[in-house]
């Protein structure tokens, strides 16, 4: 059953869709309005008859589109004198006059009705009932109205047999002449080939003849390679014989003795050589010392040597100093450090401020985006914690500045009472670093609660307040208290997120 017709250019039609109910469904209005080219629409989708006037005036193309209830999409185009079809998407060109694609009538289910009664023979329209016509079958002659109410009896279907015997006779006989003229063009070609017969014996014999021929040559082929192999056999024989005659020939090599003790021997006759030649150099040597002189106490001379190595010592030490001692500079005067102890006193509460914001920031990471129909008290509260946040990282960022200029004190040397100074400038110095990593962490921290303030907006890109178009930054910018959000006074007085 037809659900929707849509017509695109078609006659008065520019963009026409008719959604038809179940059962009956009725068109009115004035003439000349197009009701009965929506008849004519289905007419021409049902048969593509005659179509060359229904193209909308300025227009080059026009489409028919019917659904129906079965989820079937049937349309019918006409583009440029050019008739195609679209079954369920699928293209459909090439079509004659009143040619219509196989599987149509299957899907739209508007087909004529057919019947076979001999001379009577024809298709009625019962879908279709055209304006200007008389009431079906009323202005068609006698014997088509005969034809089309014998089509339900039983005499539609005796003539329908006679008719059909007789068109078979007359194809029978028809076949039968063209067969009887073609078996008679066939025996006289197959005549000038009677011999073929004796011609086939003569070719088969001359096939076996070359086939002996061929066994004869593979024959031939085996016996030259089996005379070349024994040549090269024969070949080997005479040099392996001529090998052996001369090998009979030789003597026997004497028997041989052991040489291993023979060259240890050898080895310990060249080191006994060296060995004498060796003391006979030493000996020679020794012979022209004289003896040593009497030796006398060196008590004396040992204390001398300890001395003069002390005063080397000493010597050093003094060259060291010098050196070291003439490197050194006026010490500068020293800065007032109650500026330093000031922020050194500071430090644990602005490490334990540290330590709050930090488990802040842990408590705010574990809160979920909302969703846009959800209050804004939460997202108020925390753009208030971004605020403060972001005074107290300008503070911070002021403190660190100024820790920034500080110089650090020089070494003194030689200045006893200084040390505990000293001692508490370098854990100034290490609170200072933990400091500017705590800053860091704070800094990173601000900026994953910008990304989330960022993600709240996308997913919640108007107020749920005021129903206005939220913007990430200037909610961010609130910190300032420049741009901020306000809502309209109509819905929220002074509220603001």
């Amino acid at each position: 059953m037809l659900r929707r017709i849509t017509l695109q250019n078609f006659m008065s039609h520019k963009h026409t869709v008719i959604e038809l109910s179940e059962g009956l469904t009725v068109l009115t209005g004035p003439n000349n309005c197009g009701k009965s080219a929506i008849v004519a629409a289905l007419q021409i989708l049902a048969t593509n008859s005659t179509s060359t006037h229904v193209v909308r005036h300025g227009e080059k193309e026009c489409t028919i589109t019917a659904e129906t209830d079965d989820g079937h999409v049937l349309c019918w185009n006409r583009k440029r004198g050019k008739i195609s079809y679209t079954l369920n998407g699928e293209d459909v060109h090439r079509l004659g006059r009143s040619e219509v694609p196989a599987e149509l009538q299957t899907l739209l289910k508007l087909p004529t009705v057919e019947t076979e009664a001999g001379k009577s023979a024809g298709n009625y329209d019962i879908h279709f009932g055209e304006q200007k016509s008389p009431i079906f079958l009323l202005g068609d002659p006698g014997s088509r109205a005969a034809s089309f109410f014998a089509s339900s009896s039983d005499a539609t279907h005796l003539i329908t047999m006679q008719h059909r015997h007789r068109q078979r006779v007359a194809e029978q006989k028809r076949d039968f002449k063209k067969l009887t003229a073609a078996s008679t063009a066939t025996a006289t070609d197959l005549e000038p080939f009677a011999t073929m017969d004796e011609v086939q014996q003569q070719l088969d014999r001359a096939e076996e003849s070359f086939a002996a021929v061929e066994a004869a040559a593979d024959a031939i082929k085996s016996i030259q390679l089996l005379i070349r192999s024994i040549g090269q056999l024969q070949l080997r024989v005479n040099q392996l014989s001529a090998s052996s005659l001369a090998l009979n020939q030789l003597q026997q090599p004497p028997t041989q003795h052991d040489v291993v003790s023979a060259g240890k021997l050898i080895f310990s006759l060249k080191e006994t050589l060296a060995g004498q030649v060796h003391a006979s150099s030493i000996s020679s040597v020794c012979r022209l010392l004289q003896p040593p002189p009497e030796q006398h106490p060196a008590v004396e001379c040992n204390e001398v040597l300890n001395q003069l190595r002390q005063t080397d010592l000493k010597k050093q030490d003094a060259q060291q100093r010098t050196t070291v001692t003439s490197r050194l500079e006026t010490p500068p005067p020293i800065t007032p450090t109650e500026r330093l102890a000031a922020i050194i006193q500071e430090l644990p509460t602005v490490n334990a401020r540290q330590q709050q914001l930090t488990l802040q920031v842990r408590a705010l990471k574990r809160l979920q985006v909302q969703e846009p129909q959800t209050p804004t008290s939460e997202l108020s509260e925390l753009i208030k914690q971004l605020r403060n946040r972001a005074t107290q990282t300008v503070q911070q960022q002021a403190r660190l500045k100024s820790f920034r200029t500080l110089t650090s004190v020089p070494e003194l040397h030689n200045c006893a009472g200084v040390a505990d100074t000293l001692q508490a400038i370098k854990a100034s110095v290490i609170n200072v670093a933990n400091f500017e990593k705590h800053l860091t962490v704070s800094v990173q921290s601000l900026n994953d609660f910008k990304l989330t303030v960022q993600e709240f907006v996308a997913g919640s890109p108007d107020c749920p307040t005021c129903g206005a178009k939220l913007d990430a930054n200037r909610v961010l910018a609130a910190g300032s208290g420049i741009g901020m959000h306000v809502h309209d006074s109509a819905s929220r007085m002074g509220e603001s997120t």
